[in-house]
């Protein structure tokens, strides 16, 4: 079987994001029982892996995210200083 360049990148880049989901599950797995005994707040697999794998990471500017968070300390504090 002759194989190009090409496809054996592909295999190999299948087989290591297989292997890396595999073992994200098993050590989301063994989180289980603390999560059902709330120890841990529960996460699915898709939101713990993506948060593992780097897949989540916020790409915006930081001045965006900066921005971001005054304004939702500003909302806030409107809403505490008008519930006083």
């Amino acid at each position: 079987m002759d194989l190009d360049l090409v496809t054996l990148y592909g295999l190999t880049r299948v087989a290591v994001e297989d292997r890396r989901r595999r073992e994200a599950r098993e050590q989301w797995v063994a989180m289980l029982p603390l999560m059902s005994a709330k120890i841990l707040k529960y996460v699915s697999f898709e939101d713990y892996y993506g948060k593992i794998s780097g897949k989540d990471f916020d790409l915006r500017p930081d001045s965006e995210i900066l921005d971001e968070v005054a304004e939702i300390r500003r909302q806030l504090k409107e809403e505490t200083d008008g519930s006083v």
